[in-house]
């Protein structure tokens, strides 16, 4: 620009169309530069007309200078004008040729607008204009998929990705289409792919990731070793491996690569989290705890690599140092819903119950603008109540001969009911929690004795020995194998359940047969190897990893009956499996298939199924029995 053009102060008065004209008529005419600045200044005066001149003008004198007018294209998206837009591109292609770039803009302002034909007749017209523009190819797929052509939209694709300039994320777009209705052909792309670019991580990771939903964890953990290894690997890539591994139920092999993984991304928080995970699925809390605590001293450490750390302690019967740890986080974090609330459950560990409800108030209190938080803390303060009349009637024998048993046991449950109708020695039913007797006017019995019917036959069948209640809740069906003189021990993540479990049993005179443990199920937990039976009754749709927490069922015992929801979910298959969460849909076909891969006969039970069906007690319920088939000989 001339010494002599001074640029206006930023609260200088609009420029009318004269005075730029005058402006730019005492710039020195050769510098394409002077005339951009002017285009620039006139976009934001939103003189776009001003703008436009200014920028053709640019373009005349330096043609790499400016690509028309997407300088003044940048200044409407900051408040995009889409209308405004396609007139002045239009506007612009009857005086010159459009480049490529901003026939793409042009598609697009048009789709924004709703003008989807104009939008592909524009990329129509750009392909053939610019024949071998790649990102051209590319955009006019993607408006045929938007628009349900997907024939057409791979046609386009296929042509893009034989182009010279063609990319990995082109023909990454092609092998997703494909995917959709010719999966096998899609792997077959993406081998090509991956030939093509054998140094792209991304590529590997999407062909291992068709390999998982076609159940081919061999190919895929092979596909992804060579990612792992690339110069430009990722952290990622190594998850995804550790995700081959863990449904393969090869955890020591996962361990092992998120070690190396580790030293190759020592500050990915990820890693470690998943490391310390993995150690404490394989039962090394020990090692997890040296994990976690090697990651708070890393900068990206956060509310999770706290949580994970007072968990480990919490199961490693370290309470008081969780409670260090959850303090600290609170500290830290103190916006964080799930440090408030794994505190109180440390304290109520603690038998600090009092604190425990503070702890909750206060952070009701908190969140008291979020009214899912604050009533969660306050349903809290609820069960820790029932928890506190669960303890107090434990400890005082007299209480049931002071009071009616179920005027006792009504004031323990507060506000909340049951979770299995309990029949009491004077003929008392407590109700449910549904504030019912059954389930269903239709039902003559309630549903948890018509099924403690069809358990107890298969009970005695494999003769009086130890039981696993996974997730016994309040303990009913503990209690009961306990009456038939089983020795059960009860895993129950739930405190006032756990409270509960413990009451009833010395209710009915078997707390020396029923050990009630306030944890989950896993090999860390364990109190025995192997158990003569496992009851896992409504109970495994809340796994945190269901291909986990099933082969855990598998590897303590040699019998199984599992009770669940379940239904016909079209593929449904070992991949999904890895990707379930709590309450989601899940397949009894693929359930069946998982267990008897196992090693398991499945008789699939159903006298349960009619009786859920004839009453609708609940939604469609289904019961296993499963034995481990003998050794071949």
């Amino acid at each position: 620009m001339s010494a002599d053009i001074q640029r206006p102060a930023p609260n200088a008065p609009a420029l009318s169309p004269q005075q730029s004209v005058r402006l730019a008529a005492i710039s020195t005419p050769a510098a394409a530069q002077s005339w951009n600045w002017l285009g620039n200044w006139a976009a934001n005066q939103e003189q776009f007309d001003v703008a436009a001149s200014a920028f053709r003008r640019a373009q005349l004198i330096e043609p790499s200078e400016s690509l028309a007018l997407r300088k003044a294209i940048a200044m409407l998206t900051r408040q995009p004008d889409h209308a405004t837009i396609v007139n002045v591109l239009r506007r612009e292609d009857q005086d010159r040729t459009l480049p490529a770039n901003l026939m793409r803009a042009l598609s697009s302002s048009e789709a924004k607008l709703g003008r989807f034909d104009d939008a592909l007749a524009t990329l129509t017209a750009a392909t053939a204009r610019y024949p071998d523009d790649v990102r051209l190819h590319s955009a006019f797929a993607d408006r045929l998929i938007s628009m349900n052509r997907p024939a057409e939209a791979e046609a386009a694709l296929k042509k893009a990705v034989e182009l010279p300039g063609s990319d990995d994320a082109t023909a990454l777009e092609l092998a997703a289409l494909v995917a959709e209705s010719r999966p096998e052909e899609a792997i077959d792309l993406l081998y090509n792919t991956a030939s093509r670019y054998p140094a792209n991580v991304t590529v590997r990771r999407r062909l291992a990731s068709a390999l998982q939903i076609r159940d081919q964890f061999d190919e895929a953990e092979r596909v992804l070793r060579v990612a792992v290894d690339l110069p430009e690997s990722e952290p990622d890539a190594a998850l995804q491996l550790v995700d081959v591994l863990d449904t393969v139920g090869r955890t020591d092999d996962a361990v092992d690569t998120l070690i190396k993984a580790r030293a190759k991304h020592p500050n990915h928080i990820g890693m470690r989290h998943r490391l310390a995970e993995t150690l404490v699925a394989s039962g090394h809390l020990d090692e997890a705890e040296l994990e976690l605590r090697s990651a708070l001293a890393l900068p990206a450490a956060n509310a999770l690599t706290h949580l994970a750390l007072a968990k480990v302690l919490s199961d490693g019967s370290k309470p008081a140092e969780a409670l260090g740890i959850l303090d600290l986080a609170h500290g830290r974090f103190p916006q964080d819903p799930n440090v408030r609330r794994l505190r109180a459950t440390t304290l109520i560990a603690l038998d600090r119950l009092d604190d425990a409800d503070a702890e909750l108030q206060s952070a009701s209190d908190h969140f008291r603008h979020n009214y899912r938080l604050a009533m969660t803390f306050q349903t809290g303060r609820l069960n820790l109540d029932v928890l506190k009349r669960c303890r107090a009637l434990g400890r005082a024998d007299a209480a049931f001969a002071t009071h009616t048993e179920q005027a006792v046991f009504s004031a323990m449950c507060s506000s909340k009911g049951f979770y299995h109708n309990y029949q009491l020695h004077d003929g008392a039913m407590l109700l449910d929690r549904y504030g019912k007797m059954t389930n269903s006017p239709r039902a003559d019995r309630p549903f948890n004795f018509v099924e403690w019917d069809i358990i107890k036959r298969h009970v005695i069948d494999s003769g009086v020995g130890h039981i696993a209640d996974v997730g016994s809740a309040d303990g009913y069906f503990s209690v009961q194998c306990a009456l038939l003189g089983c020795q059960v021990d009860a895993y129950e993540p739930s405190e006032m359940f756990h409270a509960r479990t413990q009451l009833f049993a010395a209710y009915h005179g078997v707390a020396d047969r029923v050990t009630a443990l306030n944890s989950t199920f896993a090999p860390h937990t364990w109190r025995r190897e192997r158990y003569d039976l496992i009851l896992a009754l409504g109970v495994i749709y809340h796994f945190n990893s269901l291909t986990r927490g099933l082969r855990d069922l598998t590897r303590a015992s040699n019998r199984l009956i599992i009770e669940t929801t379940g239904g016909d979910v079209p593929g449904f298959n070992d991949h999904a499996a890895t990707k379930f969460r709590d309450h989601q849909q899940l397949s009894l076909t693929w359930l069946i298939s998982f267990l008897e891969r196992q090693g398991f006969d499945v008789h699939y039970v159903d006298e349960w199924r009619d009786y859920i069906r004839e009453t609708k007690v609940t939604p469609e319920r289904h019961m296993l029995v499963c034995q481990r088939r003998p050794p071949a000989a």
